[in-house]
């Protein structure tokens, strides 16, 4: 798989992305791999939303099969 940027993904992946990450966060009471708090959505940098678009896509192409 490249490289996947924001500008890569669509409105839907990008939301499909969101709800990915709500699930881990719900899942890991909200703490990261550190155990220090996840920030909202919003507050992520670009570059880490979009590897959860690159997830998003991934998860929804293995969907399809």
């Amino acid at each position: 798989m490249a490289r996947v940027t924001e500008s890569d993904c669509s409105t839907a992946t990008r939301q499909y992305a969101e709800r990915l990450y709500v699930a881990y966060t719900t899942n890991s009471g909200n703490r990261n791999y550190q155990g220090l708090p996840c920030p909202a959505w919003s507050d992520l940098p670009s570059d880490v939303r979009s590897h959860w678009c690159a997830v998003a896509l991934y998860a929804d192409s293995q969907e399809k099969r």
